[in-house]
């Protein structure tokens, strides 16, 4: 439910949605979290099972959305993308989403003479692109 009286349409990946429409159809509603009989989970057993499985007690569910917006803000995507990407109007909450990693903000200043040598032109693409937080011992692989 958005937290502003908007119509809220968030993308996804071809992934998910490639996922959501194997899921069965033509019921009110199908279930993304099932039990094995095809019932569905509560909200707050699968909110308990996510505690139960995650490897550090600081993470959320809602961590999940920092970290998609962490690694776009790595891979070299403009705020405004992530911004709509997330559903946020204001680029102020984007920025709160979007952490960099120390590596990344340091490459990024090295590009700097780079592009004096070369000229005005497109960047090289950061080294940290595709790295994830998995690798960085930040998050289990």
């Amino acid at each position: 439910m958005p937290k502003v009286r908007r119509t809220k349409v968030l993308m996804i990946s071809r992934a998910l949605y490639d996922v959501l429409s194997a899921l069965p159809k033509g019921t009110p509603m199908a279930y993304v979290f099932t039990r094995a009989d095809g019932s569905p989970w509560e909200p707050h057993s699968v909110g308990r099972a996510f505690r139960m499985a995650r490897p550090r007690p600081e993470l959320s569910v809602h961590s999940i959305r920092h970290t998609a917006a962490s690694w776009l803000a790595i891979a070299g995507v403009p705020l405004r993308t992530i911004a709509a990407i997330l559903g946020h109007s204001q680029l102020a909450m984007t920025f709160r989403y979007a952490h960099l990693s120390p590596e990344a903000v340091s490459d990024a200043v090295d590009v700097i003479p780079e592009m004096e040598k070369g000229g005005v032109g497109t960047p090289r693409r950061h080294p940290d692109a595709g790295k994830t937080l998995a690798a960085e011992g930040l998050l289990p692989s």
